[in-house]
Parts: C-alpha cells; sequence; structure tokens
C-alpha cells in the first residue's frame, strides 16, 4: 500500500496543536512526503464522553485508500466504555490491552484486517509530555517568584519516566500545572512542548515513543532511517 495521509482522531484542542506545531514537522523530517491531519471526534467536544462516538469516527476513515489512522487520547478519565479497559494490572498493561482491543473491535466490526490502524492511549495524559524537561515551562515561569511552578519543577527534575505520574483527580500531570497561576494547556502547552522538543519527549516517554517508531516506520518504509 502507498501511504500518503496520515488521520488522527483525537481527544481536543491541544491534541490538535500537537499534531500541527510538533508531530507533523518531526515525520516530515523523518521522510513522510503525505498529508498530516488531526480530527476531534464528533459529538464530543473537549474530550470523550463514550466509545460509540470514537468507534463511528474510525469506521469512516480506516477503510480510506492509503491512509495510516491513529489515536491521541488520554488515559486519565478515559470512558470506561472502551473495550478492554478493565484488563490489566497496572495502567501500562491497562492501556496496552485498550489499544490491543480497539484494534480487534475495527476488525471485527468492519470484517477485515486494519494494518493501518495503530491505536494510541497516552499515559496517563497528554500533558505528561510537558513533564520531559524543565526547560520547556523554565521558558515562561520565573522559579525563584512562582511557588507553584517550583512544585512542578522539582517534580519534572525528578522523574525519569514522565508516564508515571498518575491519574489522580488532584495529582494528574495537567491538574499539577493548572495550579500554576494563569497556565493555558494551549498557549503554554505549545511552547513549554516547542523548547522541550521532539527527541526529548521521546527519550523520557517510552509508551509515547513505542508509538511515534511505529508511525515512521509505517509512513517511511523506503526511507533510510
Amino acid at each position: 500500500m502507498i501511504v500518503d495521509r496520515l488521520i488522527l482522531i483525537v481527544e481536543g484542542d491541544t491534541e490538535v496543536m500537537f499534531v500541527n506545531a510538533l508531530l507533523s514537522p518531526y515525520l516530515y523530517s523523518k521522510g513522510f512526503q503525505g498529508s498530516i491531519v488531526a480530527i476531534k471526534p464528533k459529538k464530543t467536544g473537549g474530550g470523550l464522553s463514550r466509545y460509540s462516538d470514537v468507534s463511528k469516527q474510525l469506521k469512516s476513515v480506516i477503510c480510506e485508500q492509503g491512509a495510516i489512522v491513529s489515536t491521541i487520547f488520554d488515559f486519565y478519565q478515559l470512558p470506561d466504555s472502551f473495550p478492554g479497559y478493565n484488563n490489566g494490572t497496572n495502567h501500562y498493561e491497562q492501556v496496552l490491552n485498550i489499544e490491543r482491543a480497539m484494534l480487534e473491535d475495527m476488525q471485527k466490526s468492519l470484517a477485515r484486517e486494519c494494518r493501518n490502524f495503530i491505536p494510541h492511549i497516552q499515559l496517563h495524559e497528554f500533558e505528561t509530555l510537558v513533564f520531559s524537561d524543565v526547560r520547556g515551562l523554565d521558558a515562561i515561569y520565573d522559579v525563584d517568584n512562582n511557588e507553584e511552578y517550583k512544585a512542578v519543577r522539582d517534580l519534572i527534575l525528578s522523574t525519569d519516566n514522565p508516564e508515571t505520574i498518575n491519574n489522580g483527580a488532584k495529582t494528574a500531570p495537567s491538574k499539577r500545572l493548572l495550579r500554576i497561576v494563569g497556565y493555558n494547556k494551549i498557549i503554554h502547552g505549545k511552547t513549554a512542548l516547542e523548547e522541550i522538543g521532539m527527541e526529548r519527549m521521546l527519550s523520557k516517554c517510552p509508551h509515547f515513543r513505542e508509538w511515534v517508531a511505529r508511525l515512521v516506520q509505517l509512513l517511511t518504509p523506503n526511507v533510510d532511517k
């Protein structure tokens, strides 16, 4: 199959920003020459309400000729209607099982193999990537005059794998960031991630790295990497 586009079904505006500002340029730098589009599921607004909305959207694009289809959904507050949700002894296993179950569900529903579908659930949420390096938020905040940022910065410095930051209602990555007065997840998130860069995010976030590596493999099969 000649691949000429990547279709990403994403949770909200922050993920759209990430695809446009960081993921697309990275994939193009690896040799992909097709189009990349990020689409939010219909009828959900920001966040996800039920798997059926996602399933319907996926079915409408998976069979498109020449397309690789993937997702960017947060594990944090993911609806339990997602297939495979309750399987796994820890969050990492749970995410892997959800991704496998989503693929199986599409193949069963469409009665065909879906080798072009690469489900991705982000541990624990998109904002995890901001915790990859202090240089991102250092470009925005003065740690000496911002106690809320100092707490976040200390966590970034002490965390080897940001994907392990838990998903509690008060301790999820996004909730910690929102304690910084004035933090805007799209505006400041974009600045921070651009300052950090894809290579650093990939080095710190293993599940994210595995997903991006799979996309590169499928989108640039004939390019010497």
